[in-house]
C-alpha cells in the first residue's frame, strides 16, 4: 500500500507539472480532472484493502477495518460532480471513465445502510479540517499514542488536526507516510476540479 500510494502521488505530481506547462483549455481541464479522479479512486480502493503482510494503520482506519469502535471514511466527488457536465468531453472512453469515477465516489460516500460516511480532505470546500478529518486524526492519535489537545474543545481539535494534516506537526506523517501520500493525491484531484 505504501509503495503504490507513493507511486500514484509521484505520477500525480509529474502529470500536474506537465499539464500546467501547456496552454489551458476547457478540454484539457476535463481530461486533467478525469485523470486525477481516476488516481483518487485507485488510491481510495488501495486504502480499502487490508494488506496481508503489513497492513497500514491509516488504511485500516480509513476502511473501517481497524479494531474498536471505528467507522469507514470516504472522499467526496465535490465539484467534479458538476464540473464535468459543463466541460467538453467528446471521447467516449473519457465519458466512461468520468461516469465510473463518479459512480465509485458516490457509492463510497455512503455505507451499506445508506448513511453518509465522514469524508476527509475536503479541500474544495474549505481549507480548514472538517468533522471527518478531526475524527480520523483523533482515531489515529489514540492508536499511535500521540498527544492530543487538552481540554479537547472544538477549536483545539480543529487546530491540532490542521497541524497533523499539513505536516506542521509531523507525528502522523513520520509514522504513517501513506497518510501524506493519500492527502496529496486527494489534493491534486480537488485542485483539478476546483477550477
Amino acid at each position: 500500500q505504501l509503495n503504490l500510494l507513493f507511486l500514484i502521488r509521484r505520477v500525480c505530481r509529474i502529470y500536474s507539472a506537465a499539464t500546467a506547462c501547456v496552454q489551458q483549455s476547457r478540454g484539457l481541464v476535463a481530461i486533467r480532472s478525469i485523470t486525477f479522479a481516476c488516481a483518487g479512486c485507485i488510491a481510495d480502493a488501495i486504502c480499502r484493502v487490508k494488506a496481508v503482510d503489513d497492513p497500514s494503520a491509516f488504511a485500516l482506519h480509513y476502511s473501517g477495518m481497524c479494531e474498536g469502535p471505528t467507522q469507514a471514511f470516504a472522499m467526496e466527488a465535490g465539484s467534479f460532480d458538476t464540473l464535468g457536465s459543463n466541460l467538453p468531453i467528446y471521447d467516449p472512453n473519457l465519458c466512461s471513465l468520468r461516469f465510473r469515477c463518479l459512480d465509485y465516489l458516490r457509492e463510497m460516500t455512503f455505507n451499506e445502510h445508506g448513511v453518509k460516511r465522514n469524508t476527509i480532505f475536503n479541500f474544495d470546500k474549505a481549507m480548514v479540517p472538517t468533522e471527518g478529518d478531526v475524527v480520523l486524526c483523533t482515531q489515529l492519535s489514540i492508536q499511535l499514542a500521540l498527544a492530543r489537545p487538552y481540554p479537547a474543545t472544538d477549536e483545539a481539535l480543529a487546530n491540532h488536526t490542521a497541524k497533523l494534516i499539513s505536516g506542521r506537526n509531523g507525528s502522523i506523517l513520520e509514522v504513517l507516510p501513506e497518510f501524506g501520500y493519500f492527502r496529496d493525491i486527494v489534493f491534486h484531484f480537488k485542485h483539478a476540479v476546483s477550477g
